[in-house]
């Protein structure tokens, strides 16, 4: 992670951009590179999230990460990470997940990621469950223009989190109501995790859209949900772009030119008034750990960071699952031109939206149809033999339901006999649960990509668990630099996020950068994507 000689501009209020999607993020990352306020290479992102979101579009070109616009359209919310560190701006990844989230476990690790010679697909090095229930594995000779990642996991945990004997993807799925919150009333609740489509619950293609922004300070909406949320936000302002993200929207000519501009330039927009600078800690035990006093003192300079402070230097005070690990992050910031903080609200209550779509037995049968287990063997002739074989499953099955969505019979189906008896018996139990014309083939094959060796993370959590979670992330962050900007995605649309939690989640979350940063600059581009 080499310096960057690049004269850099500085914001002068750190930008917190908050958007739906969570791959929606890496437009307003791009937006700051071609504006120079970031550096093209050697950035750390710093992602608090439930899930990785580090995997890669399948069946892209390596070279679309060049083109910006195709990269935004081939891109959902479990994949728009790695692409970006392919194009070579990204050259560290801190996934902080909270203790229920087991994807990948705790570690620090390098890999590299590469254009596969053969397929000219973004393949990696890594030998993570995680890559290879997706096909992503090829070794580093088989990988050309191939750059080292350097990856870190990190369990953050607030008190009332480390209280837990197991984590909720262990507990029986119908334990779902941990407080008195409104969680999913669906029946199912045994999703495996899916190391890769975290977002493809939503059976759409998304397209990232130009978002125009004003300095209009009386930009206004008449929509009754904005006005109630602007109240809830006080002092924030919205962008007053329009938004081409809706599904089968196609993005417009002028629409296409004018995000390429935005990308070369930085857009003026509204300044944000400052929060009433309430912290959060007004309503949770100062013991806990909260806003503690320590030897780091923020800075938008991170070189200055840099000269001030010791990598090796994290209070006991701070609970952390892994010190050392907390310190090679340090170590890999110092090494750093910028830092980016992403945050996903679900990393601290989150759902399984695959659970309410299929009953235990049909899920089960889904699982048998995509099972993944890892290989036996771990020499490279014995992870491409597995990883040629996945990527054949994976193909057929994503064919045989495609065919059936296109009304092929299926006793016309051709698989083994094991799979079309298996088929047989899932479609009737569908027939009978739903009506006919609205049985949705895809989003099986979805549902059944979600199938390996950990489960999809359901944790619905207290709202003491979520203050303890706000918490360790306040002081995390409270011994790394001010980010060179934050982005928040919502991830309530497709239900990973609760729905009934996510207003004051977003609200408390925007407290605690507030009592981070000073005066930060809110953009709420997500209500310009609806």
């Amino acid at each position: 992670m080499a310096e960057s000689r690049e004269v850099l501009k500085k914001y002068e209020k750190t930008p917190v951009w908050i958007v739906e999607d969570h791959n929606d993020a890496l437009y307003y990352i791009y937006r700051a590179i071609g504006s120079h306020h970031l550096p093209l290479r050697g950035v750390t992102l710093v992602h608090l999230d439930s899930h990785p979101d580090l995997l890669i579009p399948w069946k892209m070109p390596a070279d679309t990460v060049f083109n910006r616009e195709e990269l935004f359209n081939a891109l959902s919310i479990e994949n728009w990470i790695l692409p970006a560190a392919y194009a070579g701006h990204v050259d560290c990844v801190v996934w902080v997940k909270p203790p229920w989230a087991e994807q990948i476990q705790q570690q620090t690790v390098s890999f590299y990621i590469g254009k596969h010679k053969t397929s000219g697909t973004i393949r990696v090095s890594s030998t993570e469950s995680y890559f290879l229930s997706e096909a992503l594995y090829a070794p580093e000779g088989q990988l050309e223009n191939r750059r080292l990642i350097t990856l870190h996991v990190l369990t953050l945990s607030g008190d009332s989190a480390t209280e837990h004997t197991a984590t909720e993807p262990e507990k029986k799925r119908g334990e779902k109501d941990l407080s008195s919150v409104e969680t999913l009333s669906g029946a199912n609740t045994s999703a495996t995790e899916h190391t890769t489509t975290e977002s493809e619950t939503k059976r759409r293609k998304k397209d990232l859209s130009c978002v125009e922004t004003t300095c209009d300070a009386e930009h206004t909406t008449t929509e009754p949900e904005l006005e109630m949320r602007k109240k809830d936000l006080p002092g924030v302002k919205t962008l007053s772009g329009a938004n081409s993200r809706a599904t089968e929207h196609t993005t417009t000519e002028s629409e296409t030119k004018r995000r390429k501009n935005n990308l070369s330039s930085d857009e003026t927009t509204c300044d944000a008034k400052k929060h009433d600078g309430t912290a959060i800690h007004d309503h949770i035990d100062n013991t806990q750990g909260a806003n503690t006093q320590n030897c780091y003192k923020h800075t938008h300079d991170i070189a200055q960071w840099k000269h001030e402070h010791c990598s090796e230097c994290v209070p006991e005070e701070f609970k952390v699952a892994n010190r050392s690990i907390m310190v090679q992050i340090l170590e890999s910031v110092r090494k750093s031109s910028a830092m980016i903080l992403d945050i996903d609200l679900d990393f601290f209550s989150t759902q399984n939206p695959f659970q309410d779509l299929f009953t235990d037995e049909q899920f089960n049968m889904i699982h048998k149809l995509y099972s993944f287990s890892r290989p036996s063997g771990t020499d490279e002739q014995a992870l491409l033999a597995y990883t040629e074989g996945r990527q054949q499953l994976l193909e057929q099955l994503e064919g045989i339901c495609a065919d059936l969505h296109n009304g092929t019979a299926i006793k016309d189906i051709q698989c083994d006999s094991t799979r079309k008896e298996l088929l047989t018996t899932l479609v009737n139990s569908m027939r009978e649960t739903f009506d006919e014309d609205s049985i949705d083939f895809e989003l099986i094959h979805l549902a059944g990509c979600t199938c390996d060796d950990t489960e999809l993370p359901h944790h619905v959590s207290t709202q003491e668990e979520i203050t303890g979670l706000m918490v360790a992330m306040e002081t995390m962050m409270s011994y790394l630099p001010t980010p060179t900007l934050v982005t928040v995605a919502r991830s309530s649309d497709d239900d990973y996020c609760p729905k009934s939690q996510v207003e004051n989640i977003q609200e408390n979350v925007l407290k605690c950068l507030q009592t981070l940063y000073g005066d930060i600059h809110v953009q709420l581009a997500y209500l310009e994507q609806e």
